[in-house]
């Protein structure tokens, strides 16, 4: 084992010992440092070069990588908390079941001794984890390393598998920026030279092209490489590894006793020893004098930021120096997300394809603990972060909203958010323009009381019933209001076969299993089956989900197995994500906003990237302080650790690097801005916003003198957009619309002409969607059919009136509850007697307008007859110059009323247009 250290991260193959290291595979510490390395010195520079994590992954392929693994595990520790009983704790670790999975395998990478611990001061999480830990850790799926094949053996064999592939994806880069046609049945060495011979016709037409220039060298050394006879690996350089965890650790210390000589690489100055202790620190588990190197620095080009911030850090004075750099101070996350989001989208634009839009961005961001802000940008640009995941495609939400549905006991119960994602997808065929969903959103206030899915197929069969009785018999315009009865009977019906086609496939998975146990493989090969064949007669699904689905079955079919995984129905729900995850490119750049393990390789990058800025992000005082609380997985913490009675080495090394995490950040801010290409700009900032506290910013940055200000309201031009001239309709067209239209549907566009738009001209057939809609409409459905059935009836008669008119409507609605007709029959009773319908104690003439109006606009207060201003040639101008946008100055008449009434209350954006 060997520590090199070098002086100056652009002269690395200028230092001595390069010669000895430039042939071995190199492993770096992120993708970024790969990529630095690659750009700055040129991919000929190294033979073998990859990330730290996927060497790893490749070494241990069942343990990091099998998905039938994980699943055994899942289920072994279900066992494990079933036989704890219905504890407190039991339900504890039940809700932390993957943070225990993840604790668990963290203790057996690191080779932890459960009996190795002073129990007597742990709290109970802790010892109950220990006795489980020393229970499964002989389990065959809890076995870590497997000796079976030469250790040498299988890291050669790693080496060539990364080499392929970095080779396929390099091909298919340049495919895509070239717009090649080469198949993939061709062999490997024919498309690299079918590839190079257009990148020599792309350099003999343009000598500028310098993007051709390296892909041709890359191409030319990898040929070199796959050509020669591959030499036997006898030591290995890791690159930038600060922070070690159990599974970088234990895979040195793997490679350490199989007799191949590891060599750590490192940047150090001398001049900034203070700064560079950290790295010191975390190494002392060696027993390898650390190399200080030369005393000068022979890096002329450092920053004059990165110097008074080492200056700082040293106790040194800097003299009066005059920075530019600014500290921004965002209100919280989220309004950073949404900066680095609009940049992000900026070089988007710019770019031939999403995954150049990193390395375009005229803002590059590094953030501390940055995964939260990724979260939150995932959500903006899905794509970024690795392919799309099966389960985010509508084919995938609809699985896992099945999965969830399904009840042991009482079967497939209907949960409107998950029904919603069934219904969102697309293996069901359309009828016109009507789809699952639309549908769903009309009836569901019609099965609001029923969950279990048979029962709702029973009450909409009866729907049908109804539907068709209303139609042929009924002729108040009052029922078409109600969204379920606004539907046809061929709608229902199209959605009961939906439905039954769910519940059919949900029996088929889930009703033939063997009691309470499921073989999971085979349930999840029958469950695709099935998605497969649902897709294959849809003319709507995408060829992304086609390809998914695809892609999964051929991992299912090459899935061998000596122990048959078998589960509850349960621990399947919570572990279908490892079978219906697609595979990932390791290798990609899932990320917008860097973490700071990622500064040394963004350095290299700087020279080379078009950036105008770099901006260092979330550094607060807190959490600059405060340690990696990611690095423990739940319950393990450092107390734990320390609690052993014979402390191994290996854990002292892990806390070492726990503890030196605050030092390593610290240390990352001086390494980003001194080394930092100067003719960049550098910003910093932080969230104001944390927790119950107000955050500051690092202190380093307040003793440089540096201001503090508020992000930028809006950019220059944002939010404005060009106006488009609106679509106009014919004389012919309108004077035919105009000519259809009665007095209902002049009243609401005299009202609201915007409302008039959607109900009337957009929309086939609008409705009142709400359920307190639905309870209004019955009670003037009552009103209305008591009154023009009843005219000249005495007041003192009315209530036996309505009472028998409930009777004969309330069959037509049977969700709700006799309490609901009550209510609905005392309001129709006072619309009918006390306002104003009375006239010498007996009901008056019947106005079918004012009911229509009453059914309209929700208005009490409005009288029988009403004048009304409406005129044609006012909806012909409207129609034919309408942009179809919503009202910005309130409609005519009572404003606040009219918009409770009215049906389109949902999508109208008028009172946010009207807070702008």
């Amino acid at each position: 084992m060997k520590i090199y250290t070098y002086n100056n991260p652009f002269n690395l193959t200028r230092e001595p010992y390069w010669d000895e290291i430039r042939k071995v595979p190199h492993f770096c510490v992120s993708q970024t440092l790969v990529q630095g390395l690659n750009r700055n010195y040129g991919r000929h520079a190294f033979n073998y070069i990859t990330t730290a994590d996927q060497i790893i992954n490749a070494l241990y392929p069942e343990w990091y990588k099998s998905v039938e693994m994980k699943i055994e595990q899942y289920v072994s520790i279900s066992r494990q908390i079933e036989m704890m009983g219905s504890s407190n704790l039991a339900k504890s670790f039940k809700f932390n079941q993957q943070r225990i999975i993840d604790a668990l395998r963290f203790s057996i990478t690191l080779n932890l001794d459960a009996n190795n611990f002073d129990t007597s001061k742990l709290p109970v999480e802790q010892t109950a984890f220990l006795a489980m830990l020393n229970t499964v850790k002989d389990e065959p799926c809890w076995k870590f390393d497997d000796d079976s094949q030469s250790y040498t053996e299988r890291l050669e064999a790693a080496v060539q598998d990364i080499f392929i592939s970095e080779m396929e994806e390099t091909l298919s880069q340049i495919t895509t920026e070239y717009n090649l046609e080469i198949t993939k049945t061709d062999k490997l060495t024919d498309r690299i030279y079918a590839c190079l011979e257009t990148l020599d016709k792309k350099t003999e037409v343009s000598s500028s092209d310098e993007t051709a220039k390296r892909y041709k060298r890359v191409l030319e050394h990898f040929t070199a490489l796959a050509i020669s006879k591959p030499k036997a690996i006898d030591k290995v350089v890791f690159h930038a590894i600060h922070q070690f965890t159990p599974k970088i650790l234990s895979a040195v210390k793997r490679l350490e006793k199989s007799g191949i000589e590891v060599i750590f690489l490192l940047n150090y100055q001398k001049r900034y020893s203070h700064v560079y202790d950290t790295w010191k620190s975390v190494y002392e588990w060696t027993g390898l004098e650390f190399p200080e190197g030369k005393s000068e620095n022979d890096y002329e080009d450092y920053r004059l930021i990165g110097e008074c911030i080492g200056n700082l850090l040293e106790g040194r004075r800097s003299g009066d120096v005059d920075l530019e750099s600014t500290v921004i101070a965002y209100q919280n996350r989220t309004q950073f997300a949404d900066h680095v989001a609009s940049r992000f989208a900026d070089a988007v634009e710019r770019s031939r394809g999403i995954h150049m839009a990193l390395s375009n961005m005229d803002e590059q961001f590094y953030g501390v603990q940055s995964d939260e802000v990724n979260e939150l940008l995932r959500f903006y640009f899905p794509e970024q972060f690795g392919d799309r995941q099966f389960l985010s495609y509508p084919i995938g939400q609809f699985i896992l909203s099945l999965y969830q549905m399904w009840d042991e006991h009482d079967g497939l119960i209907v949960n409107d958010t998950l029904i919603r994602e069934c219904l969102s997808v697309n293996i069901w065929s359309f009828h016109g323009a009507t789809t699952p969903i639309s549908v769903y959103e009309k009836l569901r206030g019609y099965i609001t009381d029923l969950s279990e899915i048979g029962l709702i197929i029973e009450r909409l069969e009866y729907l049908k019933t109804c539907i068709h009785q209303i139609k042929s018999k009924e002729i108040n315009p009052i029922y078409n209001e109600f969204p379920f009865f606004n539907l046809s009977e061929y709608d229902v019906g199209y959605f009961i076969e939906i439905l039954s086609d769910i519940k059919s496939i949900a029996d088929e998975l889930f009703s033939k299993s063997q009691g309470n146990t499921v073989d999971f493989r085979a349930h999840f090969q029958k469950l695709i089956g099935m998605i497969g064949m649902k897709m294959a007669g849809s003319k709507h699904i995408t060829q992304a989900e086609i390809s998914l689905v695809k892609e999964v079955q051929l991992r299912l079919s090459r899935l061998q197995t000596s122990r048959p995984i078998v589960g509850s129905i349960d621990d399947l729900k919570q572990t279908i994500h490892y079978y219906l995850q697609n595979e990932t490119n390791d290798s990609g750049s899932h990320w917008i906003v860097r973490n700071f393990e990622q500064i040394d390789g963004g350095v290299l990058l700087s020279r080379y990237t078009h950036a105008k800025t770099y901006h260092f992000a979330l550094l607060s005082d807190r959490n600059m302080k405060q340690a990696n609380d990611e690095f423990f997985p739940w319950p393990i913490t450092a107390d734990l650790l320390e609690s052993q009675e014979n402390i191994s080495q290996d854990s002292k090394t892990i806390l070492m690097a726990y503890k030196e995490y605050r030092n390593f950040l610290r240390y990352s801010v001086f390494y980003g801005t001194y080394f930092l290409d100067s003719r960049k700009q550098i910003q910093f900032s932080f969230v104001e916003e944390s927790d119950a506290d107000k955050a500051i910013p690092y202190y380093i940055l307040t003793l440089l003198g540096l201001v503090t200000k508020l992000p930028e309201s809006k950019r220059e031009g944002a939010g404005q957009t060009v106006p488009t001239e609106s679509p106009k309709l014919k004389d012919e067209a309108l004077d035919e619309l105009i000519a259809q239209i009665g007095q209902a549907e002049q009243e609401i566009f005299v009202s609201c002409p915007y409302r008039f738009m959607l109900n009337f001209v957009l929309e086939e057939s609008a409705c009142f969607s709400e359920s307190f809609d639905s309870r209004r409409l019955y009670s003037l459905l009552l009103f209305s059919e008591t009154w023009q059935h009843n005219i000249g009836l005495p007041v003192a008669e009315i209530s036996g009136k309505l009472a028998e008119e409930n009777a004969r409507l309330s069959p037509f609605f049977p969700f709700w509850k006799t309490v609901d007709f009550v209510d609905m029959v005392n309001t129709a009773y006072y619309y009918l007697a006390y306002k104003g319908m009375i006239k010498q104690g007996r009901l008056q003439e019947y106005q079918p307008d004012y009911v229509c109006r009453k059914m309209a606009f929700k208005d009490s207060r409005k009288a029988i007859t009403q004048p009304m201003a409406y005129s044609p040639d006012g909806l012909k101008s409207y129609l034919r110059f309408t942009q179809t946008k919503e009202p910005v100055h309130p409609p005519v008449g009572e404003a606040e009323s009219l918009c409770e009434s009215c049906n389109q209350r949902n999508v109208c954006m008028r009172k946010y247009l009207l807070e702008e």
